[in-house]
């Protein structure tokens, strides 16, 4: 192999070399005060976007939330509600908890019987425009300045009736999937005071527009994948049915085709082992000796497999086998 040549020109195999200023740029390393973060290994190390497996049952239960919320809404507001799904990315816990738009009001929430918390926040710009239109003000324009002040005890209980109908709806949403209750365990304005996982831990997030009287606004709902640990299995099927691990209709028509179909089983009188050479020598009309005694236990299979044990009879003129014991449980 040809050594690097930093000045650029070609090695012994033809190919170009890189010089060091190429070799720099590529892994992220510059001349300045501050090195590139954008390409090479601290593209790797800073990025934001975080690998992720794709959970399709947790999307489905957020679509669903997004349809039963719609219903909601219209009774809260007394308007026609639009609910979008505007995107569902996963993102570590720390920079999104940095990227919460304040001022906001954030709900943690307790997920039982799961035993994780997660967190759905509402922009103030939705709660002021609820609180106008539930008490029947005029619609707050969609360019109206939001005031840098905490929510009023109104606004609180207002926005406690946004927080309650989608929560309810989420327990609707997953009850297809599994049974969760999602209560609220207290309220914060503060990102800082809402760390619920570590910094560096991996979040499912779901951003949600809801449009109602002409203004429009936004809330988030964050679960930490540590929070959904104990669904994940199905959260990753394809479909809620998987969940059942069969089809009801299929297994009872297998069943009853089952029961009905024919087998081949054989009742073991004897087994033992001989010589090949006396095996090759048997003869007609020579006899074979077992040892079997009249109350020996004697096996009924069907290939290979023990079903029951029983003790060899009569009836009539048939030889019968009367069932002690089943699939080969000693007596």
């Amino acid at each position: 192999m040809a050594e690097v040549n930093r000045s650029g020109e070609e090695s012994a195999d033809g190919l170009p070399d890189m010089d060091q200023n190429l070799i720099d740029s590529i892994l992220g390393f510059s001349k300045g005060e501050h090195a590139d973060d954008t390409v090479g290994p601290r593209a790797l190390l800073h990025t934001t976007a975080v690998p992720h497996e794709r959970v399709p049952m947790l999307e489905a239960a957020f679509e669903r939330l997004v349809r039963s919320l719609k219903s909601s809404m219209r009774k809260l507001a007394s308007d026609n509600v639009e609910v979008t799904l505007c995107e569902m990315t996963s993102s570590r816990f720390g920079p999104y908890l940095t990227s919460i738009a304040l001022p906001a009001m954030l709900a943690i929430v307790k997920t039982d019987p799961w035993g994780g918390l997660c967190i759905v926040s509402v922009s103030a710009g939705l709660v002021y425009s609820l609180v106008e239109l539930v008490l029947g003000g005029s619609n707050v324009g969609q360019n109206a300045q939001i005031e840098g002040r905490g929510f009023t005890s109104i606004e609180m209980r207002i926005a406690r009736l946004l927080f309650d109908a989608i929560l309810t709806n989420m327990e609707e949403a997953f009850s297809t999937i599994t049974p969760v209750k999602f209560s609220i365990e207290h309220f914060e304005t503060s990102p800082r005071f809402a760390a619920i996982a570590p910094p560096a831990s991996l979040t499912a997030l779901a951003k949600f527009r809801i449009e109602m009287g002409g203004v429009s606004g936004d809330f988030e709902i964050a679960i930490p994948y540590s929070t959904l640990e104990p669904v994940r299995d199905l959260l990753l099927t394809n479909y809620s049915g998987d969940k059942l691990g069969n089809d009801e209709i299929w297994g009872t028509h297998l069943a009853a085709q089952a029961a009905v179909s024919e087998t081949m089983l054989s009742a073991i009188l004897y087994e033992g082992k001989m010589p090949l050479g006396k095996i090759l020598n048997l003869g007609v009309g020579d006899t074979l000796m077992f040892t079997t005694k009249p109350d020996d236990f004697i096996d009924l299979r069907c290939e290979n497999v023990v079903l029951a044990r029983g003790r060899l009879g009569r009836v009539d003129h048939n030889i019968a086998v009367r069932v002690e014991t089943l699939q080969g449980m000693a007596p």
